[in-house]
């Protein structure tokens, strides 16, 4: 790192932290952990001193810069937070306190979280592949930008404005995905509610769906033949098209793979519905195999399976089969329950069009959010830029 600012090594406002605490058994203490790559210092956990298996521990306070000597290298490093003053540390954690007089805290843990410094934290430790640690004296010798307390001041409220606005340029775009997934909810729940639909209701039971209307045991039917079993990790929230699944023999199956499954079957899991494990299955699984943790839906020439599969991702649908579910933890609804849940049918024509709004819907959605993803990753990029440049003297 090229700086206009001189340089001042590490020692030299640093000082070693040699203040402990006596354990005592009774009493409980709180451990703290150094996350990686500058992503701060943490509670560990809260122990009893009867735990511990030291007579003493190192004792935190307040804005000392913490280091892990064993993942330096790794940018584990930071300030203790106001939360965690008085918690304990090992040998492993050296603590130190800073020339306040000579250089801002909050200076020092900005600097911290740059490539420069954990490159030199990279450089200053040394071991074999598996105790690789950080050398001390080598660390208190590394010398870091040292402008005027003034420019510190400076720097830091420069970066700590940028670094709020990326937060909140962050928070905003995930506020707006949330926002179009209750919008989603909500169509979901307005299109499949609409009250000129209400003349087209029908029970499960008598509507045009076979439920369930195939099984199959791979460990008699086949057991040294291979073949695709779909089981709750398949899936994730639906509505989505599954062509994917584990690859067993027959003699492997577990006891609940038994439901045969085809193309354009449409899979809903009866235990706790409202995570909404639901999909239609693609061409690739056609002829293969799900749990019983399932209800399999095949459709009748009326019904549209992509009309089904959204219908049954709607609160509409949900909230009925919660309703009938019983158990308190892992709430599931059975097949008697399952077919007094009502389901609308209207014509084909208008199937199809509800389908085509919902996909759009979710289309819309789904744009949304790889552009967060996109730009959640230009924003992960920002700042170690802005830092760059801060320490450089060129903010």
């Amino acid at each position: 790192m090229i700086s206009r600012w001189s340089k001042i090594r590490l020692g030299n406002v640093l000082k070693r932290s040699r203040d402990t605490i006596e354990i005592e058994p009774q009493i409980e203490y709180r451990e703290v952990t150094v996350k990686l790559w500058g992503k701060g210092i943490k509670l560990r956990r809260t122990i009893l001193g009867a735990e511990i298996s030291a007579n003493k521990r190192f004792k935190a306070k307040t804005d000392q810069f913490i280091v892990s000597r064993i993942d330096a290298r790794n940018g584990a490093f930071g300030l203790i937070p106001s939360e965690l003053n008085g918690a304990v540390v090992t040998t492993d954690f050296p603590l130190f306190n800073i020339e306040c007089d000579r250089i801002l805290p909050t200076y020092l843990n900005w600097l911290s979280k740059t490539d420069y410094f954990v490159s030199m934290c990279q450089q200053a430790s040394e071991g074999t592949t598996n105790r690789v640690r950080l050398q001390e004296d080598r660390f208190l010798n590394l010398e870091i930008p040292f402008p005027s307390l003034e420019d510190q001041k400076r720097i830091v409220a420069r970066i700590e404005d940028l670094a709020s606005k990326a937060a909140e340029a962050q928070r905003l775009r995930w506020q707006s995905v949330d926002e179009t997934e209750t919008l989603i909810d909500s169509a979901l729940n307005t299109v499949f509610g609409r009250a000129e639909l209400k003349s087209f209701l029908t029970p499960i039971a008598d509507a045009d769906l076979s439920l369930n209307r195939e099984s199959r045991n791979p460990n008699v039917s086949a057991p040294d033949d291979k073949f695709l079993y779909v089981d709750i990790s398949s899936l994730g929230q639906g509505p989505s098209i599954l062509n994917s699944a584990r690859e067993l023999l027959g003699k492997e199956a577990p006891s609940r793979a038994r439901r045969v499954i085809h193309t354009d079957d449409v899979i809903f899991s009866t235990v706790r519905p409202y995570l909404r494990a639901i999909a239609k299955i693609g061409d690739q699984l056609d002829g293969q195999i799900c749990s019983t943790g399932f209800a399999v839906f095949s459709c009748g020439p009326s019904i549209n399976p992509d009309f089904l599969l959204l219908m049954l991702c709607s609160p509409f649908f949900i909230d009925q089969c919660m309703a009938l579910s019983t158990g308190a933890h892992y709430p599931a609804i059975n097949d008697k329950n399952l077919k007094k849940v009502f389901i609308v049918v209207p014509p084909l024509s208008e199937q199809e069009r509800i389908v085509t709004y919902l996909y759009d819907l979710y289309h819309t959605l789904n744009t949304l959010k790889q552009l967060q993803i996109e730009s959640t990753a230009e924003l992960d990029v920002l700042l170690p830029s802005v830092l760059d440049r801060a320490f450089k003297g060129e903010l």
